[in-house]
């Protein structure tokens, strides 16, 4: 069963979550957007890594991982052993949806199977537990029980968008242009593969999940059409 964090969780609800969840799972990762953080946040990303480099399973490239896919630049993407250890030092910079310039916290059980997916810059992040878990995760964190909900209460829709290259990305948050709105995560793939093939090297697209309402990003829809068709025309 999936059940979505509804808002934000205070610093102490994270850790205690954290630390239930250690029973559960055996690995987490991190996101590194070389194109963007490279000149703001390479100080962060080398004391962070340098904290936890022993504990390194996997570092590589990727264009997908749990809740995002992107074209054009790949993505590092660091898998870490997730044990008592390494939560005392990642407690030291982690919030849910940001770890000094990182993004995309996720933990995986010992199958690699998704357990705690976060996507940093649409504020989403869901848990994905048997429900004798969720029982036993409430019954020990009952605050918990107010910031997630199941599933069947959102209707997710995949929206396709577009990324400048060309612009200076010195604050976390980085310009995004929604080109449009598909129902399934298949459709809004089969899109942003069309608009690779006819784009222009100023910029490239991604597809990001968004569950009832639109973020903050979003353009009116004329705008949106006009960014539709400057990516056609490019």
């Amino acid at each position: 069963m999936r059940y979505y964090f509804v808002d934000q969780i205070e610093r102490k609800i994270l850790e205690l979550l954290l630390i239930e969840l250690l029973e559960y799972c055996k690995t987490f990762s991190l996101i590194w957007r070389n194109e963007f953080y490279d000149r703001s946040y390479k100080k962060y990303h080398d004391e962070f890594i340098a904290n936890l480099e022993k504990f390194i399973i996997k570092q590589e490239k990727v264009f997908s991982w749990p809740g995002t896919r992107i074209t054009g630049i790949p993505a590092t993407r660091y898998t870490f052993d997730f044990s008592e250890d390494t939560l005392n030092v990642l407690l030291k910079y982690l919030s849910i949806y940001s770890c000094w310039g990182f993004e995309d916290f996720s933990l995986q059980d010992q199958n690699d199977i998704p357990v705690l997916t976060t996507i940093s810059h649409e504020h989403i992040a869901f848990l994905d537990i048997e429900d004798s878990i969720y029982q036993n995760l409430i019954k020990d964190i009952p605050l918990l029980k107010d910031f997630l909900v199941k599933s069947e209460t959102y209707t997710p829709s995949y929206a396709v968008v577009r990324i400048n290259n060309d612009i200076d990305c010195t604050s976390y948050s980085h310009p995004i242009g929604i080109i449009k709105f598909f129902d399934t995560e298949e459709m809004a793939d089969a899109f942003c593969e069309t608009l690779e093939e006819l784009k222009s090297s100023e910029c490239f697209y991604m597809v990001v999940p968004f569950l009832g309402e639109l973020p903050k990003i979003h353009h009116t829809t004329s705008r949106a059409e006009s960014n539709k068709k400057d990516c056609f025309l490019a």
